[in-house]
């Protein structure tokens, strides 16, 4: 009986010592990956001069050249080891991340896979490539990583768009101005350029639209340092599906025309209040309603009615008052926006007079309060204020009469009225 024990027992260690032998492939292959050539005089956009090659030997140095797989490869910073910046093939898609089976990869031929067409867009020092060995079944048999490298910025090769136009609001200065430069092929700044110009224009936007500036030169600037930088430009009418056309007079080999991508101009702070319909435009009567009620709209700097704000208000009072008037109903004096929009109500003055000046400006919600913080304000025109219970006339030169006398309020004034037949 333990003879036959131990012959169970010795049976079970030696299938779990072919087990353990099994499942340990990875670490145990005699498998051994070199970089015989290393990748070098790499420019931005371009393929690198010197393309790597990869060698499979096993542990003892000897080529490989009946296996059958393919080698990946991808880029690493020296810093972490981490970093993806894709590297590219001419002819095939970039990879987009590590892991999805994405990655430019070589057939292993005779033992070595010979990478041809690789390059990297971004510009930069303590570049490396790592190197994946996969069989035929895609089981990963080995790895190395190549010396460091760096990529150079290339040949002034396009015109391109850093910083794109946004943040519009009408009549303001974009909050982002537009920012072109000069790049080479991987789209990195060729800083040694300090010749040529950019210009701009509106390329598309509603109907009677215009791309304006505070500066008048400032459609065309110059190329500094690789770039050209715009400022102050901005667009008055607010609307969508803005975009804007940017030309250089350089010589490139690609593109010297960008037309940026579509932008929105809002509807910005409230800058000026327009007069829509005065006093001075109708009959006054003392203490009788204004024939004409003042109607204000508020409006940003490119004139646009600021159609979302009903909860600032308008106020109006007394710019002149040669006759101490009262304007009243006090309640209405201060009317609150409907869309952007004061429309004042039965208000009137008391005392005639001559030479009376509205003054209206625009008020914050602070709570429950409203208060006067943008020093925005706006003066209606001079009118007089008439009233007419004794008037006396008489027939004058150039069919005019002229009124002599308001009696009222005892007020003497002298003004030329058309006379119509």
């Amino acid at each position: 009986m333990m003879t036959f024990v131990r012959k169970a027992a010795a049976t079970i260690l030696a299938a779990a010592t072919i087990l353990i032998v099994f499942f340990q492939p990875v670490v145990g292959w005699n498998i051994e990956l070199v970089v015989s050539t290393q990748a070098a005089d790499a420019y931005g956009g371009e393929p690198f001069s010197t393309q790597p090659i990869i060698i499979v030997n096993n542990r003892q140095g000897i080529l490989q050249s009946t296996f059958l797989g393919r080698v990946t490869v991808q880029s690493i910073t020296n810093d972490d080891y981490v970093k993806f910046e894709p590297v590219w093939k001419t002819g095939e898609v970039i990879p987009i991340k590590d892991g999805d089976n994405t990655l430019i990869s070589e057939i292993v031929v005779n033992g070595q896979a010979i990478f041809s067409g690789l390059g990297i867009d971004a510009a930069g020092e303590g570049y490396r490539l790592k190197f994946v060995l996969y069989d035929e079944y895609d089981i990963i048999m080995g790895s190395v990583i190549g010396e460091e490298f760096s990529v150079q910025v290339g040949q002034p090769y396009k015109l391109g768009m850093i910083v794109p136009p946004e943040m519009a609001y009408g009549g303001s200065p974009f909050g982002n101005q537009p920012v072109l430069a000069i790049q080479d092929r991987g789209g990195n700044v060729v800083a040694t350029v300090n010749e040529g110009h950019v210009s701009v224009q509106l390329q598309s936007g509603p109907d009677g639209a215009m791309l304006r500036c505070k500066n008048d030169d400032g459609f065309t600037v110059p190329i500094k340092d690789g770039f050209a930088a715009f400022s102050d430009l901005f667009v008055n009418e607010k609307g969508s599906h803005y975009s804007l056309r940017f030309n250089t007079d350089l010589p490139l080999d690609a593109a010297t025309e960008v037309i940026s991508n579509d932008f929105s101009v809002g509807i910005g702070p409230p800058a000026q209040l327009a007069i829509i319909h005065d006093v001075s435009d109708g009959i006054v009567s003392g203490g009788k309603a204004f024939v004409s009620q003042p109607r204000v709209e508020v409006r940003d700097a490119g004139g646009n009615v600021l159609e979302m704000d009903s909860r600032s208000a308008v106020r109006i009072s007394f710019h002149s008052n040669p006759s101490g008037g009262v304007l009243s109903p006090v309640e209405r004096s201060t009317v609150i926006l409907q869309k952007g929009v004061a429309q004042f109500r039965n208000l009137s003055i008391d005392k005639a007079g001559f030479g009376y000046r509205m003054k209206y400006y625009f008020l914050e919600r602070e709570g429950t309060a409203f208060v006067e913080k943008s020093q925005l304000f706006v003066y209606g025109e001079f009118f007089m204020h008439f009233s007419v219970s004794e008037v006396f006339c008489s027939k004058a030169r150039n069919n005019h009469v002229i009124l002599l006398k308001l009696a009222q309020d005892r007020i003497s004034a002298l003004k030329l009225v058309d006379l119509k037949d």
